[in-house]
């Protein structure tokens, strides 16, 4: 379910507007990922819905926070501002891919969730690493300008940038 829709139409970034299609378009792409390699999502899971909360701090009056997190109820993200910048999670292909990969775990091994190990943890923020990987390679535009650049520094090996920018 998607909170506070916006018209389709060209958005300037920072707007509702585009942090709306962004997230949910990024959402998609995750899931088109995870069905190219692993089938139909219907097949691994159950037909429950679950709410995709591009600005939790516009939508519920959340804390504005630089973070972002799935709940089994929810794929919920934030805005933070620091030193005049506003950071939106919900705006990051990388970040929304990583929750939506909890998502798909959660869905494939619900009784990794909430455990009391840190590896299992540890593991379920890698899947979410991984998703949002595979999802930036599934992209034609984000392959041809990753291919020439695959042995040095490029920008495929650092996910999360404005995210992990607002955090420090």
């Amino acid at each position: 379910i998607f909170h506070s829709p916006q018209p389709q139409a060209s958005h300037q970034p920072g707007t509702p507007g585009f942090l709306f299609w962004q997230c949910r378009q990024a959402a998609i792409a995750a899931v088109k990922t995870w069905e190219s390699h692993a089938g139909v999502l219907s097949r691994w899971f159950s037909a429950r819905r679950l709410d995709l909360v591009q600005n939790a701090v516009a939508e519920f009056g959340e804390d504005p926070q630089p973070n972002a997190f799935y709940d089994r109820s929810s794929f919920q993200f934030y805005e933070f501002t620091n030193g005049g910048k506003t950071t939106f999670s919900g705006e990051s292909t990388d970040v929304v891919a990583h929750e939506i990969g909890h998502g798909l775990l959660d869905g494939i091994r619900p009784d990794l969730w909430d455990t009391a190990f840190l590896e299992v943890s540890a593991f379920h923020e890698a899947f979410g690493d991984c998703v949002a990987l595979l999802t930036a390679l599934s992209d034609a535009q984000t392959c041809q300008a990753f291919l020439p650049r695959i042995n040095s520094h490029n920008f495929l090996e650092t996910t999360a940038e404005d995210l992990s920018d607002a955090i420090r």
